[in-house]
Formats: structure tokens, sequence, C-alpha cells
């Protein structure tokens, strides 16, 4: 991990030019249509397509809500945005002496692995949230505890509220493969999907069992939250 301030080469596309230009024309919605559905005015949904005003928290929601797209993919998009415009504006840094520079290469390099650190248990706590919104849609039966090295393996899921780890909730392969074909469409795309995570080249199997071709195939079997789902664990997924 580098947090070194380079900037990207290119300007990243605001998300609200982004949905003006990639979103609207493909989805037939007018300006007046969308703000109402979102429950924003027209006035601040027209800054919003032309760059002039940024996706909030509470935007970023009612986005999510309304295209079954994660809150945290459009405010990602956004803070990339701001960012590289702060770094064009701080391009030019002030006069160091060598010293200066020695003693921000110690504090850079403590901040890196503080930082790295927190972000990886911030991941890591996205995804198992995530992944137990998965297990309560498809249903606990299909997955077990499994503790690699700590004599804990095979073990039944008991109360998903006192989950801690995402081993206590792995894939039980032999429930999938007996289960997964008693599923609706959706669920048993979205446990497929899970199981891809989990082991890749199983769940590969089983998204093709279950008629999945390609990310866009998925995502039309997957109702919203189903999808909400899937997004966030791409976004936060670290391996198993």
């Amino acid at each position: 991990m580098s947090l070194a301030p380079t900037a990207p080469q290119r300007c990243p596309t605001h998300p609200g030019i982004f949905l003006r230009e990639e979103v609207l024309p493909n989805i037939s919605l007018t300006e007046s249509a969308l703000a109402s559905a979102l429950g924003i005015s027209r006035t601040h949904l027209h800054d919003l397509l032309n760059g002039r005003a940024p996706i909030d928290a509470d935007t970023a929601v009612r986005l999510g809500s309304f295209f079954g797209v994660s809150p945290e993919t459009w405010l990602t998009m956004q803070d990339r945005y701001d960012v590289y415009q702060v770094r064009q504006r701080l391009s030019d840094p002030p006069m160091r002496t060598p010293d200066d520079e020695g003693d921000d290469s110690l504090r850079r390099a403590h901040a890196e692995i503080a930082i790295e650190g927190a972000l990886s248990a911030q991941a890591s706590a996205r995804f198992l949230r995530a992944w137990l919104k998965g297990v309560r849609v498809v249903g606990p039966s299909f997955f077990e505890a499994r503790r690699p090295g700590r004599g804990q393996t095979g073990d039944a899921v008991q109360s998903l509220d006192m989950v801690q780890d995402k081993w206590d909730v792995c894939p039980n392969p032999e429930a999938v493969e007996k289960g997964i074909d008693t599923l609706s469409h959706g669920e048993a795309a979205l446990l497929a999907a899970m199981c891809s995570f989990y082991n890749p080249e199983w769940g590969s199997g089983l998204l093709r069992r279950v008629g999945v071709v390609g990310l866009a195939d998925l995502a039309s079997k997957l109702d919203r939250e189903s999808r909400e789902i899937v997004s966030e664990l791409l976004e936060t997924y670290t391996g198993f």
C-alpha cells in the first residue's frame, strides 16, 4: 500500500456526470422523474448531473436504493473525484529541508502501517456484514463453521447474531450440492456467487449449474437486495 501523494493521469469522472452520461440515456427517465423518484429537488439533481454539487451520504443512499448499487460505490466515486481536485490544488509543495524529508518518511511509514491495518479491519467487518446478509437470504443450513488449524471443522452454524468471523459461516459443500436446486433462481444464483468467493473453481461450476453466464447475467437474476450484497462482497473481499 502506498500513500505517496501522486495523482492519476486523468481526472476521475464526477459521479453526477457519470450518472448523466452513462446511466440516464439507458433507462429513458427524465431529470424531473428521477428527482421525484429520489425525493430531491430538480435543481439539486441538475447540479449533481452537471458536476456542480457533490454526492453526499444522503444522496448516495437514495441512489443506492433506486439503482440497486451500494451507497459506498457512489461515495467512492465522489471521493476519488474530490481527492484528485485537492491534489491538483496542492501540486506545488512548500520547500523542505533534508531533516524534514527524513521525519516525513518515518511518519509516513508509521501512518501507512496504521492506516493499512485499519482499512483491512474495516473491509473485513463490512465483508462479514454483507456475507451474513447473504446467509440469511439463502438460509444458514447451507453453511458451517470451519476453523483450519483450530480443531473446529464442520460444526453447524448456531446463532448468526453470535458470529464474529467469516470462518464461522463457510459454505457446506455437501449441503450446497444437495440443496441448491431447491432454491429459487435468485437464491440459487446468490448462493453460487457466495460460494465463488469461498472457492472460485467450485463457485464457477455452481454458477454454470444454475444458468449464470457472466456478471450481467448474474445481476439480471438477483433482486436489489442480493445485488447490493454481491456488490459489497466484491468491494471488500480480501480472500478466504
